[in-house]
């Protein structure tokens, strides 16, 4: 199973908006976006008629930084929209926040505009939408308390998709329920929804998946994944199959593209584009695949595996946390180095 890295949502914003990277793109119908997703303050139609500028409210769809500014030129004011760096991509219609980057714009709620509320992540506070009775958010948006396991002190409305169930395809986490992630690369194509910090047994923290526990690369937790009995249960046009993790039913089986590392016995196992590789050093078969870019680099294999040198060869290996080490590592496997800055690849020692 693929590595998850601890998204570091808003945990990490202080890092983002030091950069206070450009946002890509045009709002096309500002009027449809605020109707979704809320009013201008103070905003009059005498305002709207003569041009005149007042910010949006925290949670509003945005084009840039100065329209969720408190006041014009504030410098306050966060549109997060598109890529805003790291392993986060913010859906086109962007999302408001009250946030200058020092992690002090509010002490209470009632230092924040209209009716949102002082988030509170470790220390680190922002202002963000306040859900409404029993929930409610605005289209396009989920009420949570946490996201990836990070508290967020209070209940706020962000991007999200109420309906989305665990393991549904996805372009972004947004597209996703409550609490989840959205990976896509090439273990997970098309996507795959998944939902961190569940309760293991009753699958609470779960849009209607399973919760497993998983230990893979560098990362463990518990984790939301589609349950199944069968493959017909799966994405099998994306090749999905129905992964029984242990083989003998003890653990519940789930939805899965075959990774990086899994046993198999023709390049059929593994999936479309992918190669098995049989034969001395790779007991038991090994999916995977050749030609990614960049020793030690995740890129071109998936966060669950790294590119490795094999032979004269790159090959995307199975990630694992602690060199020397076998206890991540299938049966006739050892972490071992292959140029990443923490851990290594499953490979035969």
């Amino acid at each position: 199973m693929r590595s998850i890295g601890v998204l570091v949502l808003l945990a990490s914003v202080p890092a983002c908006l030091d950069a206070r990277p450009p946002v890509p793109g045009d709002v096309t119908d500002v009027d449809e976006a605020e109707e979704t997703a809320g009013d201008r303050l103070g905003a009059s139609d005498d305002a709207a008629s003569s041009g005149g500028w007042t910010p949006l409210l925290p949670g509003s769809q945005c084009a840039e930084h100065a329209d969720c500014d408190s006041a014009p030129a504030a410098g306050d004011g966060f549109c997060y929209r598109g890529d805003v760096g790291g392993s986060l991509l913010f859906p086109d219609e962007g999302y408001c926040t009250i946030d200058d980057g020092s992690g002090a714009v509010c002490a209470i709620d009632t230092d924040c505009p209209g009716n949102s509320r002082c988030a509170d992540i470790a220390g680190y506070r922002l202002c963000m939408p306040a859900c409404g009775e029993g929930g409610a958010c605005p289209a396009g948006q989920v009420c949570i308390s946490t996201f990836d396991g990070v508290s967020l002190g209070t209940d706020v409305c962000f991007p999200g998709s109420s309906t989305a169930s665990d393991g549904d395809a996805c372009a972004g986490f947004y597209d996703c329920g409550p609490g989840s992630t959205c990976w896509l690369d090439v273990e997970n194509p098309g996507g795959y929804c998944a939902a961190y910090s569940c309760t293991l047994g009753t699958n609470a923290g779960c849009n209607g998946g399973v919760c497993i526990e998983f230990a893979d690369g560098p990362s463990t937790g518990n984790l939301c994944v589609d349950a199944c009995a069968i493959d017909a249960d799966c994405r099998e046009g994306e090749g999905y199959v129905c992964h029984d993790p242990d083989g003998a039913g003890g653990t519940p089986a789930y939805c899965r593209r075959p990774h990086a590392g899994d046993a198999c016995g023709t390049d059929a196992d593994c999936g479309g584009g992918w190669t098995c590789k049989t034969g001395p050093g790779w007991s038991g078969g090994y999916c995977t695949v050749t030609g990614c870019p960049t020793v030690g680099s995740t890129i071109g294999c998936g966060s669950g595996a790294l590119c490795a040198d094999v032979g004269g060869t790159n090959l995307c290996v199975d990630r694992c946390a602690a060199v020397g080490s076998s206890s991540t590592c299938r049966s006739g496997y050892t972490c071992v180095a292959v140029g990443a800055a923490v851990g290594g690849g499953c490979l035969a020692p």
